[in-house]
């Protein structure tokens, strides 16, 4: 998970970076949001996964249990995956 987590984050600054130093980084940006939706609602599951039926509950304190984390995330549960658009 936490593999995931660093290179979604690599991925983004070196995205930026392509960013400040003026060069194209259209199809990097592309890569970049496809590969983090993805990687993003994997690691949501697995932790959802670890965290069992704890990760639902909300006798937590706020900010611990992760079952808000699939609502936040807009890709989820929607009919629509809109990660289908980035692969053509």
């Amino acid at each position: 998970m936490r593999t995931k987590i660093y290179a979604m984050e690599q991925m983004v600054y070196h995205c930026a970076w392509l960013v400040d130093q003026g060069k194209p980084a259209t199809l990097e940006s592309s890569m970049v949001k496809l590969f983090c939706t993805e990687a993003a609602s994997e690691v949501i599951d697995e932790a959802i996964q670890i965290h069992g039926g704890m990760g639902f509950s909300r006798e937590l304190p706020p900010g611990a249990h992760v079952s808000r984390r699939p609502r936040d995330a807009h890709f989820r549960g929607d009919k629509r995956d809109p990660a289908s658009c980035d692969r053509s």
